[in-house]
């Protein structure tokens, strides 16, 4: 049996707190989503393929996008 290697982001907010965290594919569909997450997130990616990934961070006044690239 193959170990799967432990690929994560931690995401830290400093200003303003997030409404909604969701990771999204390359095409389009959802992955994972979190409703008024914590002010430190562990984003885990190990079940899922190589490949880049869009992080959509939601507050009250913004929404940010951040490219997740898994080797």
């Amino acid at each position: 049996i193959k170990n799967q290697p432990l690929v994560v982001w931690i995401i830290e907010y400093y200003s303003e707190r997030p409404e909604r965290l969701l990771v999204y594919n390359r095409v389009g569909e959802l992955l994972i989503e979190r409703l008024n997450p914590p002010t430190t997130q562990v984003i885990d990616l190990s079940g899922f393929s190589e490949g880049i990934y869009l992080l959509q961070i939601q507050t009250e006044r913004k929404v940010y996008f951040v490219k997740l690239i898994k080797l």
